[in-house]
């Protein structure tokens, strides 16, 4: 309303998005983990473009949220000259395109490994006692070890340090229940999608077995 009064509505460009997603009550969790679910990778992005007075269109292009800068700077016509790792989706919005990345990659936690697991009959007597002390302990199970995602072609790779592998056929399994890292089936997909992962050389990562 503010930016219709002064007359800047139509010339502004207006995104909403956020910085990760939440499980809501998927798998009976209310929050976040460090887990790579697709409720918590996706997350909502709306941009009105300038001038534009038609109902909005959903696209199911790929889209990193490291995209959104370069974009923006593209739309106002900034000249970016050193290097960055986003790329910008403008004709995602311009040209109506339905196509930009093809791979998506994700990651979180600090270089190194993750606290040791906690026996679950220790669990009720280490809650209350962390809980006592700082109310954000689980924050040392969502930082503390690097983990990373790749996402391509209806696939997605996990990888954890100190911990299993995941790989999910999310375009059949959509709430990824099925685990397919240990079928031999899926040997081939997994360590091809190992090997993408880590040529983008995510910082802490384990050092896993390669094939050449």
């Amino acid at each position: 309303e503010v930016l219709k009064e002064k007359g800047l509505y139509d010339n502004t460009v207006i995104v909403f998005t956020s910085d990760q997603g939440c499980l809501g009550g998927q798998f009976g969790l209310p929050c976040k983990t460090k887990g790579f679910y697709e409720s918590l990778i996706r997350i909502p992005f709306i941009i009105k473009m300038p001038g534009d007075k038609q109902l909005g269109r959903v696209t199911p292009a790929q889209i990193s949220n490291i995209d959104v800068m370069p974009t923006l700077l593209e739309l106002a016509g900034v000249r970016v000259d050193e290097p960055i790792d986003g790329i910008s989706f403008l004709p995602v919005l311009s040209q109506k395109r339905d196509a930009h990345r093809t791979v998506i990659f994700s990651e979180v936690g600090e270089p190194g490994m993750p606290p040791a697991p906690i026996p679950k009959a220790e669990y009720a007597a280490y809650n209350k006692k962390r809980s006592a002390e700082d109310m954000f302990w689980f924050i040392e199970y969502t930082t503390r070890g690097r983990c990373a995602m790749i996402r391509e072609d209806g696939w997605k790779y996990c990888f954890y340090n100190g911990d299993l592998e995941e790989l999910y056929h999310y375009a059949r399994d959509p709430l990824e229940l099925t685990n397919l890292a240990p079928d031999a089936k899926h040997q081939v997909r997994r360590e091809s999608m190992k090997k993408k992962l880590f040529e983008q050389g995510f910082v802490g990562l384990g050092s896993p077995k390669i094939p050449r």
